[in-house]
């Protein structure tokens, strides 16, 4: 690294033993081979030779003994990833619902405490049968932990696996038989102070050593001396501003990233940030624990597939795939490089799958499908619709592709956890891989699902299967790396300081996480530890309450006593999420105490000698972009109005910003208000010809701003998470009561026929049936229970639907429906249908208008009533606002629409009534008919026309029109938005005069 290195304490002993015995084979023993490289590393940099020592964890120097052995038997090692999903294998065997670890024999929290516990019972030299049942509070507790311990060993043995533990025994096992696996006597092992070792571990070390290892004394606490030259205390506001504060030091005294250790107490929260932020400014960085995999495409992509699975195939998954660029279409489809995410999120969402794993082929191929006849009915060339239907061609391929690895459940729903990784390996080569980092997460991803493939097969549900690959993803760690030239190099406590050098900032020293909890086993608790010790007449299994905390003052004691050179502790005052204040760890106390030569200085005299809190805003120099900016309009010199226009010179939105703010609040009824500069007759359906509809007219009386952002705009609304335990939405079911009483009504043999309760209602169940078939088909449900609970909620409606027919028949006679005009008709409504939208009159003209009436009854001759289902309640519609100001217009439009239907047909009408049938338990299977006249009609109208003519869209005026808007999210505070329009109405402003009439009405 170029950097020369102060030697430590334990630097200066193995220089002295090198130069005493420098052709010797020595053996360093360390935590872990990272340890001892950058000791060795330091070594040398310090000018030291060490010819021949190398460094040797135990488990390494077991597997050396134990390794060929355990191989030539067939004995694989397994990862801690592949031993904890035995540790659940087991737990599925033994454990009942009833049982006294049952209620959380699925919690991976469980099971990670379980293997925890079992293997800190083995490294003591115990074994789980040898726990006195009588210790435990509970004797369930002792059966199932020795159940589980003989399932796990079981598990190892007939697969022939072995474990860390596993590999020690056996070498401690051949070494008693063999004297010749020892060591040399001319080895010399080195064994550091400090370095603490399991019983299991020492028995080894006594079995493979000729004679004991040589101490190697430490620095300790007291030496060197923590001294104010060296030792700083930093405060942040906030863990981004410690990390922030780390790097501005760098920049500000131009320290070689070389010479920088990070060492961090919190190790999921500050290594993702230091790893972001060091991005972000451009500082290479090294990551002893690596960095999380869940930065890169690849696993995003296997977070999100997984996600796919468990939601029951919902494509909201798979679009965000899509979406954010993470699927490699080019691997499924030869111009899959050509379609960017945009376009292939859109063809995705476009084809309607909802959910379903067998319904998303089917409808990609619908949508195939309808794409074609379109662009050939536009004439296309062959080229021009294959290039057309490139986007839909790859991400159906793609699709293929990923359903043809994924493993299909089986009709209990679950899965063999093993088949699901191998999908998972399959499915890197399907991801994008864009960096270096994506690249090394793919091959972390292949390794990880290959360990989970090689374990035995384990059926299991499918959304548990997908959770448990979804959690090895997440806690999965690539590019684990000691530190290299010209990178800044992050560790944990425990694992930092070692490297030798001279810039050590160590984050997070705030109470809330250092030195952290004292929990206790949650398995084996302190009580039943001290009385398990007793029985067996040993003090092995030490209680764990407050062990946690100790171990993390012990390691920030012996990081602060190895390292040399500077070193800035640092804690963050602010708990931003929380909205909440953070003091220091007592660890900081003490060092300040130290500094100050003040054994009884409180927090009180920490508080008023530390420096005003590292902040967004930089003291020096800034690091990026924001923090310049943050700098310059804070400087004492700035004008503020001046600096106000800098921003909105350099970022003219910010400017637009402000300009719709303002605006918005005035009285003033403007362009950021919905005000549009149009020609006469450019929006205004009685001039355009342009077909309209009853439900666009209704949005536009509700909130002319919706009217705009959907219809003007084209914009659509924002997707919405599908409630997992329900099987239809809204419009699903409103669709399938709808299809439901169309099929029952049309294939009634003679619509004269006296109606017949019990014939009809056992006629309407079979059409149910199998509409509900059907549409299981198209939607398939999340559960069986969701389907079960919405079946039996619509066999209850079409029970009081059938009543009320049935109540009816004597004055009345269904006898068209689902009638079209100006849409696709099928054969739907075929007597009455009209391609063509409808002409209908209007004050000022007419306009065309287009819909779907679901319902026209005869009532006698020249009689007619038109009816428009509704499955919710009828509250909404009152007989005081038969139009509701226009946002209930559509039982009057479609009464002049059934007319012109009914009379071009050759029918009388006489009289006409139209309104809406509640036939559903929400409405009790009323009708209502709002009375409405023809003036109200006409002048309702001519207020919606003449609202577009102007071009004028505000914002509702009531609140309550925003409960159900779609494009709530973009118009912000609900209230203050009506408040604001409102007073822009009552202003005067003449272009919402007609505004003013249609909220004046009283019908």
């Amino acid at each position: 690294m170029g950097l020369t290195v102060e030697r430590n304490r334990l630097l200066q002993e193995l220089t002295a033993f090198c130069e005493a015995h420098p052709v010797d084979e020595k053996i360093l023993l360390v935590p872990s081979f990272q340890t001892g490289i950058q000791i060795l590393d330091a070594l040398a940099r310090s000018g030291s030779a060490h010819l021949n020592l190398r460094p040797a964890t135990v488990f390494s120097l077991a597997h050396g003994v134990a390794g060929p052995a355990l191989a030539a038997a067939g004995r694989e090692t397994l990862s801690r990833a592949q031993l904890l999903a035995l540790v659940e294998d087991a737990c599925d065997q033994v454990l009942e619902p009833s049982s006294y670890f049952g209620a959380l024999r699925e919690r991976p929290g469980l099971h990670r405490a379980l293997q925890s516990t079992l293997n800190e019972i083995r490294r003591v030299g115990l074994t789980p049968e040898q726990l006195p049942s009588e210790a435990l509070e509970d004797p369930r507790k002792a059966r199932e932990m020795k159940a589980i311990g003989r399932s796990y060993r079981d598990a190892l043995e007939a697969g022939t696996f072995a474990d860390p533990l596993d590999v020690l025994a056996a070498a401690t096992r051949m070494l008693g038989e063999n004297a010749g696996l020892r060591l040399a006597p001319a080895v010399r092992v080195l064994r550091p102070e400090g370095f603490e070792l399991s019983a299991l571990e020492s028995t080894f070390l006594d079995a493979l050593l000729p004679h004991p290892a040589t101490p190697l004394p430490v620095d300790v606490p007291e030496d060197p001396p923590l001294t104010p030259d060296r030792v700083f205390l930093v405060c942040a506001s906030g863990e981004e501003n410690e990390v922030r504060a780390v790097f501005r030091r760098i920049v500000d005294e131009k320290i070689p990233l070389d010479s920088v250790e990070i060492a961090i107490t919190d190790d999921a929260a500050y290594r993702p940030l230091v790893y972001e932020l060091a991005q972000q400014a451009g500082f290479p960085c090294t990551f002893a624990d690596g960095i999380p995999a869940t930065f890169s495409r690849p696993a995003q992509g296997v977070l999100d597939v997984l996600d796919w699975i468990a939601g029951g195939y919902q494509v909201r998954a798979l679009a965000r795939l899509f979406g954010a660029g993470r699927a490699n279409l080019a691997a499924a489809h030869p111009h899959g490089a050509l379609v960017g995410p945009v376009r292939a999120a859109r063809a995705f969402r476009r084809a309607g799958i909802v959910r379903g794993r067998e319904r998303t082929r089917a409808r990609l191929s619908l949508d195939r499908a309808r794409l074609e006849r379109r662009a050939a009915a536009e004439g296309l060339e062959p080229e021009a619709i294959a290039e057309r239907l490139v986007p839909l061609d790859a991400v159906a391929a793609w699709v293929d592709r990923l359903l043809a690895i994924t493993p299909v459940p089986d009709l209990e729903g679950r899965v063999d956890l093993a088949a699901l990784a191998h999908a998972g390996l399959a499915l890197t080569d399907l991801l994008d891989v864009a960096s270096r980092l994506d690249g090394m997460a793919r091959e972390g991803l292949a390794r990880l699902f290959a360990e989970f493939a090689a374990l035995p097969p384990r059926k299991l549900p499918l959304a548990e299967a997908a959770a448990r690959l979804r959690e090895a993803v997440e806690t999965l760690a690539v590019a684990s790396s000691t530190p290299l030239p010209g990178h800044a190099h992050v560790a944990r406590i425990a694992a930092a300081g070692w490297s030798g050098r001279g810039h050590t900032f160590v984050l997070g020293l705030d109470e809330a996480r250092f030195p952290g909890g004292g929990a206790q086993d949650p398995v084996l608790l302190d009580h039943e530890r001290e009385a398990v010790n007793e029985r067996i007449g040993s003090r092995l299994l030490p209680p764990r309450r407050g062990t946690a905390a100790e171990e993390s003052r012990r390691a920030l004691a012996s990081l602060l006593a190895r390292t040399r050179g500077l070193l800035v502790l640092s804690y963050s005052n602010r708990d931003f999420l929380q909205d909440a204040e953070q003091f220091p760890s007592s660890a900081v106390l003490e060092v300040f105490r130290t500094l100050e030569g003040r054994p009884r200085a409180s927090f009180r005299d920490l508080f008023e000698r530390e420096d005003a809190p590292a902040a967004f805003r930089p003291a020096g120099e800034p690091l990026d972009e924001i923090e310049w900016w943050l700098a310059a309009l804070h400087a004492p010199q700035t004008d503020p109005r001046r600096a106000s226009r800098e921003v909105e010179t350099a970022y003219p939105w910010i400017a637009d910003g402000r300009e719709a703010a303002e605006a918005r609040q005035s009285p003033a009824f403007t362009k950021w208000d919905g005000r549009l500069s149009v020609t006469p007759g450019e929006l205004d359906p009685r001039v355009t010809r342009e077909p309209t509809s009853a439900s666009r007219l209704q949005l536009l009386a509700k909130s002319p701003r919706a009217y705009f952002l959907k219809y003007i705009l084209g914009l659509s609304e924002p997707d919405e998470d599908r409630a997992v335990d329900v099987w239809l939405d809204a419009l699903e079911y409103g669709r399938l009561f709808h299809d439901t009483a169309f099929d029952f009504f049309t294939e009634r043999m003679d619509p004269d026929v006296p109606f017949d309760l019990v014939r009809e209602t056992t006629r309407l169940l079979k059409v149910a049936d199998r509409n509900l078939a059907r549409m299981r088909g198209e939607i398939p449900p999340p559960s069986e229970v969701a389907f079960r609970t919405q079946r039996d909620s619509f066999l209850a409606d079409l029970d009081v639907f059938i009543k009320g027919e049935a109540k009816s028949a004597a004055t009345s006679v269904p006898r068209f429906f689902e009638v079209p005009f100006g849409r696709s008709r099928g054969n739907a409504g075929k007597d009455l249908a009209s391609a063509e939208p409808l002409e209908i009159p209007a004050d000022g003209g007419t306009f065309l208008l287009e819909g779907k009436i679901d319902r026209i009854d005869s009532e006698g001759a020249g009689a007619w009533a038109v009816w428009d289902y509704k499955t919710g309640s009828e509250r909404q519609f009152k007989d005081s606002m038969p139009l509701n100001r226009g946002r209930q217009i559509q039982h009057a439009l479609y009464a002049r629409a059934a007319k012109v239907l009914l009379r071009r047909s050759g029918f009388a009408v006489e009289s006409l009534r139209s309104g809406y049938y509640f036939p559903t338990r929400k409405g009790g299977a009323r009708r209502v008919v709002p009375p409405v006249s023809d003036a109200d009609v006409d002048a309702t109208l001519k207020n919606l026309f003449d609202l577009l003519a102007a071009g004028a869209f505000p914002h509702s005026t009531a609140k309550r029109d925003c409960a159900y808007c779609d494009f709530r999210m973009a118009c912000g505070d609900p209230e203050s938005a009506a408040r604001w329009s409102k007073a822009k109405c009552d202003s005067g402003e003449p272009l919402l005069e007609a505004l003013r009439a249609l909220e004046g009405r009283r019908g």
